[in-house]
């Protein structure tokens, strides 16, 4: 009787290993929001020009719980300070046709820049560039080829820490070196800032906007830092899917 309870208990543990074993395998496969089943990213070639149409990928991505609290701080800062933080282009200077503005952070760099500029050059299309301080001065001849191609240029902090885990007087600590830098290497001092992860605390804002800054977050958001969700071809269909006359475009030209 003793040997029989035995190896039922051990008959248990096996099948229990073995289905805890599969939820590991699955749960990659599993969308934690609504719990079900989301497939992998994929499309045959036969099915991409109805798969274009329909936008079905992008339904699926559901914003996560910070993404949203991010929206409507960032929504609600608009609001509140409207004459210093922008998400969209003003409309007063918004002209007939329909534009959206490109923006790119965390210039420059050796690598991303170069060619980024290159595409904008064939194209012509002029987009603003928001330069990080300690970066300009190791890759001044990359900061000078943006300034040189007629780019607008913006402030992007001189040590890109989030501003809302520092106070008020660091942050203008950190303001100062980077215009020490902007006027040193490119004879400028840019009056637009982008906070780093776009977050910056009321009082900040009240007290760049003292200083003659205006702040320029986004509208859209392109994810092109998320290793999970920016391949080419789903940038290009988040923009095409949340594109609006006025909107702001989020995109990255160095990563590290």
């Amino acid at each position: 009787m003793r040997n029989r309870f035995i190896r039922r208990g051990v008959g248990v543990a096996i099948l229990f290993t073995i289905f805890y074993v599969m939820l590991l395998i699955i749960k990659p496969f599993i969308d934690t929001n609504s719990y079900q089943y989301t497939p992998a990213f994929s499309i045959s070639s036969e099915d991409f020009p109805n798969w274009l149409l329909d936008k079905s990928y992008l339904k699926n991505q559901a914003e996560s719980i910070s993404e949203k609290i991010f929206k409507s701080e960032v929504e609600r800062q608009a609001k509140a300070f409207s004459e210093v933080y922008f998400l969209e282009q003003p409309i007063k200077k918004r002209k007939t046709i329909k534009q959206i503005a490109l923006t790119f952070d965390d210039s420059p760099d050796d690598w991303y820049c170069p060619q980024v500029l290159r595409i904008l050059e064939k194209y012509k299309i002029k987009a603003t560039f928001f330069l990080i301080g300690n970066r300009i001065k190791t890759y001044k001849h990359n900061a000078l080829a943006i300034q040189n191609a007629g780019h607008l240029i913006g402030n992007h902090s001189f040590a890109h820490d989030k501003l809302t885990q520092i106070t008020t007087e660091q942050m203008m600590e950190d303001l100062k070196l980077s215009e020490d830098v902007f006027v040193q290497e490119l004879g400028i001092k840019p009056l637009l800032f982008r906070p780093p992860y776009g977050m910056i605390s009321d009082e900040q804002i009240i007290e760049l906007g003292v200083r003659g800054y205006k702040i320029i977050n986004w509208s859209i958001d392109t994810y092109d830092w998320d290793i999970k969700r920016n391949s080419p071809l789903e940038l290009f269909m988040r923009i095409e899917k949340y594109a609006h006359n006025g909107g702001i475009v989020l995109l990255h030209k160095a990563f590290y």
